[in-house]
């Protein structure tokens, strides 16, 4: 599933046979367009979201969220995770 932000942001909630497409292929081809700042990558069965953000001088910055009391910070919005997964049934976390 891909959800757009007009043009400098997308959204992806991979399933199991698009997991590796979306964080490779699909990112890959995402980082060509020169208008994308952000790529987003959240878990439907468990605690883990991916923030890419292309840095000032075109770099790459990948943040990896897996804490309920983490933040995703884009643009002008922060979005906690425990309001992303919110009634969102996790898979049991391994020790």
């Amino acid at each position: 599933m891909s959800f757009g932000w007009g043009r400098c942001t997308r959204w992806r909630v991979p399933s199991d046979s698009t997991r590796a497409f979306d964080f490779a292929g699909k990112f890959e081809e995402y980082q060509r367009l020169d208008s994308l700042r952000h790529y987003v990558l959240i878990e439907p069965q468990r605690r883990s979201v991916t923030h890419c953000e292309r840095g000032a001088q075109g770099q790459w910055i990948y943040v990896l969220l897996t804490r309920e009391a983490d933040v995703l910070r884009l643009l002008d919005i922060e979005l906690p995770l425990a309001e992303i997964y919110n009634q969102v049934e996790l898979e049991p976390e391994v020790e």
